[in-house]
């Protein structure tokens, strides 16, 4: 049996249906989800349980104001939006009192391969498993501010897209309460994640990219590179994305606003199951523009190596690939 926790809300509804999907659809034993949300609809709340199966059971928790944040701990920094939703991360070993250990997984994720080997990871002595963020990749001036501004080593940054956590652990240390505090605490903008950082790196165990595999990377990165960095030898796109357990579309263009060449050819598959489908897919577009898209990768790859940026040319591949402009 495997436990797997998604966060959600209104909002984001259609991408999380889309995550368990593709979840159910690749795991080969039994699953317990649980949907952790601040409260949702009659309607959103049996699109997401009609995803259950025989071997699938989907409990909804709603928490309603039992985790209440201020405004000032969901506010706007800079451009930056934290959500209630998100900081109900920090409340999940609290929230889910009766397990022990849970694999939460972010939902705006697509499921590729069965997760029981990942799930049976002995993290006895560690908070939690996690797979390390790739900013941490890239050695800038910025960068090495940005860690040392969060007292966390760059090599141990990780991203909280995908943990597998002790929850029995983070509970006897009160882990939770640690984590809203810290957040209280600051006004800058700590996400979930630099808070996470923060208060469990030194007990969190890293484990393989291929879990969470932060698909930004493609944009920014040769696959030589990529190839070198994991150890592989993947000889196109394709192959390498086809490859990883669990595709993780950070960044703030996703593949059920917008179509990304590579990820929503993958993500489509299951969004066509869901039942926010209506019709129609736009997978000639995809194939027909990727050579477009290489183009303006390569322009992406030679800025920044020449200059400390990580968001501005990706504003440019979104105008050429955002089908709901044209």
């Amino acid at each position: 049996m495997l436990n797997v926790a998604f966060i959600t809300d209104d909002n984001y509804v259609l991408p999380t249906s889309v995550a368990i999907i593709s979840l159910v659809k690749n795991t080969h034993t039994e699953l317990n989800i649980y949907v952790v949300c601040d409260s949702l609809d009659k309607e959103k709340k049996e699109t997401i349980t009609k995803l259950g199966t025989n071997e699938c059971n989907i409990e909804i928790i709603e928490v309603g104001d039992r985790y209440d944040f201020k405004k000032k701990d969901t506010g706007r920094f800079e451009g930056l939006t934290i959500s209630k939703a998100a900081l109900l991360k920090f409340s999940l070993p609290d929230i889910l009192s009766n397990v022990e250990k849970v694999l939460f997984i972010d939902g705006d994720t697509i499921i590729n391969r069965d997760l029981s080997e990942l799930y049976i990871e002995d993290i006895e002595n560690y908070y939690l498993a996690a797979v390390n963020d790739i900013a941490g990749l890239f050695d800038s001036e910025s960068t090495k501010k940005y860690y040392s501004d969060i007292d966390t080593p760059r090599e141990e940054y990780f991203n909280t897209g995908v943990m597998l956590m002790n929850l029995k652990q983070m509970r006897e240390d009160s882990v939770s309460k640690k984590l809203i505090e810290l957040r209280k605490k600051y006004e800058d903008p700590l996400m979930d994640q630099n808070t996470y950082n923060i208060v469990t790196w030194k007990k969190k165990k890293r484990i393989h990219s291929k879990y969470n595999f932060q698909t930004r990377i493609i944009e920014c990165m040769e696959l030589k590179d990529i190839n070198q960095i994991n150890n592989t030898n993947y000889n196109n796109i394709d192959e390498l994305l086809n490859d990883q357990y669990i595709l993780h579309t950070i960044g703030r263009e996703k593949p059920w606003v917008m179509e990304i060449p590579y990820i929503s050819s993958i993500y489509n598959q299951y969004y066509v199951e869901s039942p926010f489908y209506s019709g129609g897919t736009n997978s000639s577009f995809l194939v027909n523009r990727r050579n477009e898209y290489e183009e303006l990768k390569e322009m992406y790859v030679r800025l920044y190596k020449k200059t400390d940026i990580f968001r501005k040319p990706r504003n440019f591949i979104k105008s050429i690939f955002d089908t709901k402009s044209k």
